[in-house]
């Protein structure tokens, strides 16, 4: 929800955790970079591309990914 609507303090807090799987997939395969970047929310995907343990080239169940 929060890389869907472009929730940027959401996001930070999440950040911080180091518990929280940046990769981790909906029922349809979608991640939450694919997901912001699919709803256009520049703020989201920036904070996500600063983090090394994000997948930079997922592919949802479709074979979209964000890089398209």
């Amino acid at each position: 929800m929060a890389a869907e609507n472009g929730h940027k303090a959401v996001i930070k807090l999440l950040l911080t955790r180091g518990s929280i799987n940046l990769n981790s997939e909906d029922k349809c395969g979608v991640i939450p970079l694919l997901l912001a970047a699919e709803c256009r929310c520049e703020v989201v995907v920036e904070l996500l591309l600063t983090r090394d343990d994000v997948n930079l080239d997922p592919k949802n169940a479709l074979r979209e990914t964000p890089l398209l």
